[in-house]
């Protein structure tokens, strides 16, 4: 009764769950150029889904895996496997393993105890929306299900129809059963296990991360980031490295909450040119935002709105954020869906850059400015 009440005292106030209000970038978040100006990159087509198995660094291309190679300052990449349809999410296990989530459902093992098995969406299970995917133990599976209604491309429309219908999954490679422990979710889109055996979660529509055991309650142990957060990587040094695959804006918000407006909206324009979140950076002027606000002088500024941005964001063992590294408005490497810490390096996948980028941390201070 009490939650109706603050509900709707809400929706009348313009407060709470339907304010239009941002967290702003600050401290840890601050905002820097460190991304957008490291020097070591290589290009690639929209790579994702990196990854450290064995010493070894793999990342996704399209339908293809690929090895990612670093030595004396020369970076270079090599096709390991090929799959028949796209690769939505990869996970490496301890032993040296490798579980390859494919966009129509199906789950591919490379190596290990497990080595050619294959695993089909069961019924009531994670479904063709494999967002994210990790190994607990050898023969453990942890599944993400960004939507039960939609496939993994149409992350925007189940953006814009409020979707809530995202799960996730613990799948028993051995007996070939699914369990799903939590359910409910707004795009679950990232995943890694705990020592203490929970899993964290991030849940990118309500731009946090859960805590979940089996059994228990999702709880929440960071909450309003600026942006929609994506996959999880453990840190060397202790806690964790979270990427942002854009950032939530207040034109974006506030068509969220008008839901006249988003029906209209998808039906009468083209989707590339929707009120939504983006991977890559504007490049049409009929896109939104494209007011003289964003310009001054020809030159887009580095603090103009935008809805696409590049961030990735280290965090401690309790889930607070220590340092950030950024590619602002004005930058190309935006879409960050993946990065992985390695010795001193900092290893990310621009998707919407169509770009891999290494960054040294030994150059990057906490609470960078």
């Amino acid at each position: 009764m009490i939650s109706a009440i603050r509900r709707a005292v809400d929706a009348f106030r313009g407060s709470g769950s339907v304010s239009v209000t941002i967290p702003t970038m600050d401290g840890a978040l601050r905002p820097n150029s460190i991304l957008e100006d490291a020097p070591l990159s290589l290009t690639r087509s929209a790579p994702d889904n990196l990854i450290g198995v064995n010493g070894e660094m793999l990342f996704s291309e399209g339908a293809t895996v690929c090895a990612l190679a670093y030595s004396a300052g020369v970076i270079g990449a090599s096709v390991k496997h090929r799959f028949s349809t796209k690769v939505v999410a990869l996970a490496g296990s301890a032993s040296g393993s490798v579980a390859v989530a494919l966009a129509d459902g199906a789950v591919q093992i490379k190596g290990g105890q497990f080595d050619g098995a294959q695993l089909a969406a069961p019924d009531g299970g994670p479904g063709r929306n494999i967002s994210a995917i990790a190994y607990k133990d050898e023969g453990v599976l942890l599944l993400c299900q960004g939507s039960a209604v939609y496939g993994s491309d149409a992350w925007q429309r189940d953006l814009l129809q409020r979707g809530a219908t995202g799960s996730v999954w613990r799948v028993d490679l051995a007996k070939r059963e699914s369990h799903c422990i939590a359910k409910g979710l707004a795009y679950p889109c990232g995943i890694m296990p705990t020592a203490d055996g929970a899993v964290v979660v991030s849940e990118a529509w309500r731009h946090r991360l859960l805590r979940i055991a089996d059994g228990g309650k999702p709880v929440v142990v960071l909450d309003q980031l600026p942006g929609y957060p994506c996959r999880l990587s453990s840190s060397p040094g202790g806690g964790w490295w979270l990427s942002v695959f854009a950032p939530r804006n207040q034109l974006v918000e506030f068509v969220l909450r008008e839901k006249q407006f988003r029906e209209r909206m998808m039906v009468a324009v083209r989707p590339e040119h929707w009120i939504v979140p983006t991977l890559t950076p504007a490049g049409s002027f009929m896109e939104p935002l494209q007011g003289g606000e964003l310009r001054q002088l020809g030159k887009l500024k580095p603090w103009a709105p935008t809805r696409s941005h590049g961030l990735a964001v280290q965090l401690d063992s309790d889930f607070q954020p220590i340092r950030s590294v950024h590619s602002r408005a004005n930058g190309r490497r935006h879409g960050v869906t993946s990065c992985l810490a390695r010795e001193n390096m900092l290893w990310l996948t621009s998707r919407g850059g169509n770009a891999i980028v290494g960054i040294d941390l030994s150059t990057v201070c906490e609470d960078q400015p």
